[in-house]
C-alpha cells in the first residue's frame, strides 16, 4: 500500500516508493509498525515517524493485508502502458454481474420463492427469443431491475409526496405492492390469468414468478409458453402505462394491446421471410378466442 500521497498530505519528504511493505512487520498475521530506527526514512525524522504512526493506527482499523491488491500488481508494479493496463483493469470487474445476483435475491425476497440459476438464465433467454419486440423487452429488463419509481421511493426524495398507493391507497407502497399486492392489481391479474387459461383450455398458475418474471414450465409446448410471454408481457405493459393512474387496465385494454402485439409478430415474422407455420401456432387458440366475439 503506497503512502506517498498520505506523506504529501503532510508536507514530508521521504523516498517516493515508501510502501507498507516497508515500514510495518507481521508477528502470528498481525501487523505492527517498525520502530523509528529501523526504517531509513524515519531515523533522523521523529515528525514523519509520528505522523506515519497516526496514519497507520488509523488504516490498521480498516484491516492490513499481506497479499498485493489487483491495483498494486498490474498498475504499480508495472512501468509501462498505464492507461490501457486500468482500462482493462476496470473492464475486468464482473460489476454487471454482481448488479444481476443482487436482484434476483431481492426478487426472490419480494415473493418468497426460491428460483435455481437455470431458472433464471432461461427466463432472460426466453425474454431474448420469443419476440424481437424491444418495448417487451424493455418492459422486462425495467421490472427485473426495478426500475420503476414506487411511491415508497417518491416520498423520500419529496417529503410533500405519500408514500400511499396511487390506486389503494394504502400506505408504504412498495415495489412488489405497485406490481402484484395491491388488492386492485391483484384482480387485475386473476383477470389475466382467467383469460389465458380460457384462451389455452388449461389451467395456468398465477405466480409472480411466471406474471412478472417470464419464468415458465418447460413442459409447456414452446407455442404454449410463447402465448403466455405475450400475454403477461402485455399485461405489464399496461400497468406501465398507467403507472400513476387510479385504475387498473381492464380486459378490453388487455386483448387491444394484445391484437397489436400479434400484428407486430406477424409483420416480423413476413419481413423476415420466416415461414409463419409456428405463428399460426402459437395465435390459433388467441384467434379463435376472439372470433366468439364477432
Amino acid at each position: 500500500m503506497p503512502l506517498e500521497r498520505m506523506i504529501r498530505y503532510y508536507n514530508l519528504t521521504p523516498r517516493d516508493n515508501l510502501k507498507y511493505k516497508d515500514i510495518i512487520k507481521f508477528i502470528d498475521n498481525k501487523p505492527y509498525l517498525k520502530d523509528r530506527e529501523e526504517i531509513d526514512d524515519c531515523k533522523n525524522n521523529w515528525f514523519l515517524y509520528h505522523q506515519i504512526q497516526s496514519l497507520f493506527a488509523k488504516d490498521k482499523q480498516r484491516g492490513i493485508v499481506k497479499i498485493k491488491s489487483i491495483f498494486e500488481k498490474t498498475i504499480l508494479d508495472s512501468d509501462k502502458k498505464y492507461l490501457s493496463l486500468l482500462y482493462n483493469l476496470l473492464l475486468s470487474f464482473k460489476t454487471e454481474q454482481e448488479q444481476v445476483k443482487t436482484n434476483m435475491i431481492k426478487w426472490m425476497q419480494d415473493i418468497n420463492s426460491s428460483i435455481d440459476l437455470e431458472n433464471w438464465e432461461k427466463s432472460w433467454y426466453r425474454t431474448q427469443k420469443f419476440s424481437p419486440n424491444i418495448l417487451l423487452k424493455e418492459n422486462y429488463y425495467k421490472l427485473f431491475y426495478r426500475w420503476y419509481l414506487t411511491p415508497s421511493v417518491l416520498a423520500k426524495f419529496n417529503l410533500g409526496l405519500t408514500s400511499c398507493c396511487w390506486r389503494c391507497k394504502k400506505a408504504d407502497a412498495n415495489f412488489l405492492h405497485m406490481w402484484w399486492s395491491c388488492r386492485k392489481i391483484r384482480s387485475y391479474w386473476s383477470m389475466i390469468a382467467t383469460e389465458i387459461s380460457i384462451i389455452l383450455n388449461c389451467n395456468i398458475d398465477k405466480s409472480p414468478s411466471l406474471f412478472l418474471l417470464n419464468i415458465v414450465e418447460d413442459k409447456m409446448p414452446i407455442d404454449i409458453q410463447n402465448f403466455i410471454l405475450y400475454a403477461v408481457s402485455a399485461a405489464r405493459l399496461l400497468i406501465a402505462q398507467k403507472w400513476k393512474s387510479k385504475t387498473c387496465p381492464n380486459k378490453e385494454e388487455w386483448l387491444g394491446k394484445l391484437i397489436q402485439l400479434k400484428d407486430l409478430a406477424k409483420l416480423s415474422a413476413i419481413s423476415k421471410d420466416q415461414n409463419l407455420t409456428f405463428f399460426d401456432m402459437t395465435w390459433k387458440p388467441f384467434l379463435d378466442y376472439l372470433n366468439q366475439f364477432i
